[in-house]
């Protein structure tokens, strides 16, 4: 990455900082890790300085590939992709975390650490495999198709070989570990190839994997589906269990928030075209 910005194969653009502070963050995190070298106790139970980098990391990683997309956005387009990653966020990990973890736990009775490593990262995770996915639907945000087939890969990989590691490292043998922890850094490695493909002047962004126009439709339909899934599974099991509730009422927030945004931008097109057919009256 140093070399490529050095040599300005790409530019250095917010996105790109973001990117080179978060493998750093990594590095760092893993230097002290493997070498024991900052024996810093945090007042944080199940929490080292080596998991503040790896969260840095994350924090840094999703904030790139956030800025990105949103840049592209207008205003509208903006205040949907946040919502509707709220929306599906909250149905999906209200469900992880009745699968996987103690369905009548509190997340407000539980340690700061064990809100980090069982609430904070798996969101980030989870937001990283949203963007990831939703770079297939979405127009291009890179100059080069080999660019965002690179990324599409790389975050959906990162953050489902972090999945696997979180969930199965009790489950699965040493030698299983040692080989998730190499393909992570597999990932990573192809963040840097990337990096080197250089920009051309005849690569423009006309290229897509799914139509621009279909693939709106089709992220429209994810937030609904995912809140309908989470309906159905609460519906299924026929418990009080507190965190399929709280869920449940977060996401039905969300969604009123978005049928807002909707009036809104409706009542702003109305405004429109009134002036407009004021102007065309005038002339």
């Amino acid at each position: 990455l140093l070399y490529s910005i050095a040599s300005r194969k790409i530019k250095l653009g917010v996105f790109w900082v973001c990117i080179t502070i978060a493998i750093g963050c990594f590095l760092i995190g893993n230097f002290i890790s493997a070498f024991q070298v900052l024996n810093v106790e945090l007042p944080i139970e199940n929490f080292n300085i080596s998991d503040v980098f790896l969260l840095f990391f994350l924090f840094f990683f999703l904030l790139a590939f956030f800025y990105k997309i949103i840049m592209e956005c207008n205003k509208w387009e903006k205040a949907y992709l946040i919502c509707d990653l709220c929306i599906v966020v909250t149905a999906i990990f209200t469900l992880e975390w009745y699968l996987f973890n103690k369905p009548s736990a509190n997340i407000l009775f539980l340690s700061i650490g064990d809100v980090f490593l069982s609430f904070i990262f798996p969101i980030i995770d989870l937001l990283l495999l949203l963007l990831g996915v939703s770079l297939i639907f979405r127009p291009a945000i890179f100059n080069a198709k080999s660019k965002l087939f690179i990324f599409i890969l790389v975050l959906t990989g990162l953050s489902i070989t972090d999945y696997l590691y979180f969930y199965l490292q009790d489950d699965l043998s040493y030698r299983s570990l040692i080989l998730l922890r190499c393909l992570y850094r597999v990932f990573l490695l192809l963040i840097a190839i990337a990096a080197t493909i250089p920009r051309s002047a005849t690569s423009r962004r006309n290229y897509f994997i799914i139509n621009p126009t279909f693939g709106k439709k089709l992220l429209v339909i994810f937030p609904y589906l995912a809140v309908a899934i989470l309906i159905g599974f609460t519906l299924k099991e026929q418990t009080s269990s507190s965190t399929l509730i709280t869920g449940n009422c977060i996401a039905f927030v969300f969604v009123l928030i978005r049928h807002t945004i909707v009036r809104m931008q409706n009542k702003d097109l109305t405004e429109t075209l009134k002036v407009f057919n004021n102007q065309l009256e005038q002339k």
